[in-house]
């Protein structure tokens, strides 16, 4: 069994395989190689029986095969190969008849043999012209020899040496035709199997659509009512703003900066979710300094946590230099931490730490807010359009977190997160050092 799957290895390393090659191109490569092989056999066979004019004009041809192997194998040059191996299998036909004793040599066998082998490698729309040509061509031949028998030499010193010539060549085109007919088998069983294949992947390709198109739909639902909401109290303070006392003012600006940065938040994320989708996403992978990204970004959420009396704990963060995209990195930044002041009731504190860990660079940000149960961590990273809701009533519907996990995993990094009801959560991003 080792042996056999040993020599099944050979022949794949010979002639290619379906993962890198098409059927067709296999087949050009096998034929080629076969041919190779039948002429090496037949020119060995005619110095042993002193026939050495047939033995230089099949050394001539095998060596031909041999360029011709070469150039479909490794150069890919199919259409070219293909042409030229026709050609010339004619002229090796038209050279062993006359050569090798016109119609009473074993040539006839090689013009059933040739044209098997030209149809497994010729388009099928050229199959009946190849067999006119056939037809055509034998019977010029032996019209010509009937004419002519001059031309035609009788090549064979005895009886006995015909005859182990036509047994010979009979033989060997019998194994080799059985050799073709089961590579041709081979070759529509894996097509078959590849065809079934690839219409299984399809399947489950509009299977995955159908679900995206659904949770699109969904979402889009749910955030088209997510942003009319706060709208609607954007135009509510507005209206109110011009009457309001002005000790009240601040805290109406409070309120409409806070709604604004969800709202704008929940719309940058739409859109490069959108954008991810119909475009793929284009990774700049750079080195930066990740501290310094955290702090120049830090103080627009410094306002929006001190309007819920939170505080922002940056003491355990210390420089160290990614290799990754800054504006990726930025991306899971505001909505990690968009997430943990949602989640954090007032008076509440959020942690931010930097750290080396091997060859990577762990990123936390913990919070002591509202935590999660099991079963919401399960579908944290999912696009399951549920709306969640913060401590001050919050909302959104979890698409931020999908494009953390989608950039970090772009970035060769991770996301981790642990979290445990009523006392908080940590997610620690994970992203390759410098």
């Amino acid at each position: 069994m080792r042996s056999k799957d040993r020599l099944k290895n050979i022949w794949v390393e010979l002639v290619g395989e379906s993962a890198e090659l098409r059927n067709e191109h296999i087949a050009v490569n096998a034929m080629c190689l076969i041919s190779f092989v039948l002429l090496m056999i037949l020119v060995l066979f005619d110095i042993v029986m002193g026939m050495y004019n047939m033995a230089l004009i099949l050394g001539s041809m095998s060596i031909v095969s041999s360029f011709l192997y070469y150039y479909a194998r490794y150069k890919q040059k199919y259409n070219a190969v293909i042409f030229i191996y026709t050609i010339a299998s004619y002229a090796i036909l038209g050279v062993c008849f006359v050569f090798n004793s016109g119609i009473n040599g074993p040539t006839v066998l090689g013009f059933v043999l040739t044209f098997l082998l030209l149809t497994a490698i010729v388009k099928r729309k050229y199959h009946l012209t190849i067999a006119c040509v056939h037809v055509v061509f034998l019977i010029s031949l032996c019209l010509a020899e009937y004419q002519m028998p001059h031309w035609f030499p009788y090549s064979y010193s005895s009886g006995l040496v015909r005859i182990a010539d036509w047994s010979f060549v009979f033989v060997l085109c019998m194994a080799f035709t059985y050799f073709i007919v089961m590579f041709l088998r081979s070759s529509y069983k894996r097509e078959h199997i590849l065809a079934e294949q690839r219409a299984l992947d399809i399947l489950e390709q509009n299977v995955r659509l159908q679900n995206l198109i659904a949770e699109k739909d969904k979402l889009f639902s749910l955030v088209s009512h997510d942003i009319s909401t706060p709208l609607t109290l954007i135009q509510g303070y507005l209206e109110v703003l011009g009457d309001a006392p002005a000790e009240k003012e601040i805290e109406i600006r409070q309120g409409l900066l806070s709604l604004t940065r969800r709202t704008s938040d929940m719309l940058v994320n739409m859109l490069t979710w959108s954008k991810s989708q119909m475009n793929g996403v284009k990774i700049n992978t750079q080195s930066f300094n990740v501290n310094e990204l955290l702090h120049r970004n830090l103080p627009i959420y410094h306002s929006i946590a001190e309007a819920k009396d939170i505080s922002i704990d940056t003491s355990a963060c210390s420089d160290v230099f990614v290799s990754a995209d800054e504006e990726m990195t930025k991306a899971i930044f505001r909505n990690l931490l968009s997430n943990a002041i949602k989640f954090t009731p007032s008076d509440g504190q959020i942690k931010l730490a930097i750290e080396r860990d091997g060859r990577f660079c762990n990123i936390h940000i913990t919070d002591n807010g509202i935590g999660m149960s099991p079963e919401k961590q399960q579908e944290l990273f999912t696009l399951n359009s549920k709306a969640t809701y913060g401590t001050h009533n919050e909302t959104g519907v979890g698409l931020g977190l999908v494009l953390c996990k989608e950039f970090a995993e772009l970035q060769k990094g991770n996301i981790i997160v642990k979290s445990t009801e009523n006392e908080g959560s940590n997610f620690t991003v994970r992203l390759p050092l410098s």
